[in-house]
């Protein structure tokens, strides 16, 4: 029983080759967080085009506990290569724990859509 444990607990994804990397996993977190900063931006700047506002994402300290599943079902062969992943994202002043649905396309995994809850530290 021991083993099977410590074997479940190395473990993070069902097949290893489908499942980003940790690098992977925090340049699609970034990249996710950059579009939300781009959207605030673009719509602060349209509500009021007189004044001027700074928005930045918060700095990323580390990804933990992730943990994925098999790869989804696609509807042809085509179709890239789509799973779900669990897993917290460390900010300075803040968790977010998320479960996210990711998409490997021809530039790397993106996250295509994600459930997140957040909590301060």
């Amino acid at each position: 029983m021991l083993p099977l444990l410590i074997l479940a607990s190395v473990s993070r994804c069902a097949a290893p080759m489908l499942c980003p990397t940790d690098e992977q996993l925090l340049a699609a977190v970034r990249s996710r967080d950059g579009a939300v900063v781009q959207a605030v931006a673009n719509q602060a700047a349209q509500d009021d085009p007189n004044s001027v506002i700074l928005v930045h994402s918060e700095r990323i300290r580390r990804i933990a506990d992730v943990l994925c599943s098999d790869a989804l079902p696609n509807e042809s062969s085509k179709d890239p290569t789509t799973i779900n992943c669990a897993f917290v994202v460390q900010y300075r002043s803040r968790n977010a724990h998320t479960v996210a649905r990711m998409v490997r396309g021809s530039d790397g995994w993106r996250i295509d859509e994600a459930l997140t809850v957040t909590r301060r530290r």
